[in-house]
């Protein structure tokens, strides 16, 4: 059980960092608690050791480990040497320095990839017991040309989990321009009280929107096809 037990956080490790272990042990616990990987007493023991900071004294060998469980864990010895092997395991130096070599990699793939943004935007706008649906599309393609605003931008989530995977990080970007490009949209296709939308035109201003993005963040353009479409006058029925 407790080779299970270092393997399913191991791969905890691989996901989320080593940072994990003290910053979401309790979450580690119920994952730990909802698989098969330790039953309910290690699951526990686990808890209580991460919250000891055992991790962070894998490296002492299991002899001093042991006796550091015991000490902060008030935990008999044979528990104490199980756990302490489980830990020193863990902290191989084989997993460490596959660790240290992992450490940003989703950040720098990030920066030497093409990424490519395909967003939709809708809005009505209405009157007079009529309304008008108006519906904006972009593919637009970006490279990474400002490293340092990246990885400015990305600070808090790397802190929190430096294997951030380079589609993570691609999600981040996607949901602030899909975000900015909706607010601009609706603004753009309401805003006027008589006259209904062109969103044929909208790509005037979806391109000034996009060079002020790539600007803030850190990209260039590498091409850029929109779409708008404008219905008829619909009838609203009340």
């Amino acid at each position: 059980m407790y080779k299970e037990t270092e393997l399913a956080l191991k791969k905890i490790i691989d996901r989320k960092g080593i940072s994990c272990l003290t910053t979401e042990a309790y979450t580690i616990y119920r994952e730990l608690l909802n698989s098969d990987a330790a039953d309910e007493r290690l699951s526990r023991l686990i808890l209580l050791t991460l919250l000891a900071g055992t991790a962070q004294k894998a490296t002492l060998g299991v002899e001093k480990l042991s006796d550091y469980i015991q000490t902060e864990c008030c935990l008999k010895k044979s528990t104490s040497d199980d756990l302490a092997l489980l830990y020193t395991s863990l902290f191989c130096a084989e997993n460490q320095k596959e660790w240290a070599d992992k450490q940003d990699s989703g950040l720098k793939d990030f920066y030497n990839q093409k990424w490519q943004f395909d967003l939709d935007a809708y809005s009505e706008w209405h009157s007079s017991g009529v309304y008008v649906e108006a519906r904006f599309h972009t593919t637009t393609k970006l490279t990474v040309s400002d490293r340092s605003l990246v990885k400015k931008e990305m600070k808090k989530q790397l802190e929190k989990n430096p294997f951030t995977t380079s589609e993570v990080i691609f999600r981040h970007f996607k949901e602030i321009l899909q975000a900015t490009l909706d607010k601009d949209f609706e603004y753009y296709a309401t805003c006027e009280e008589y006259y209904p939308p062109v969103a044929e035109d909208y790509v005037i201003n979806y391109e000034d929107l996009l060079k002020n993005f790539c600007k803030q963040y850190g990209f260039s353009i590498l091409s850029c096809e929109c779409d708008g479409e404008t219905s008829d006058y619909i009838p609203e029925f009340w």
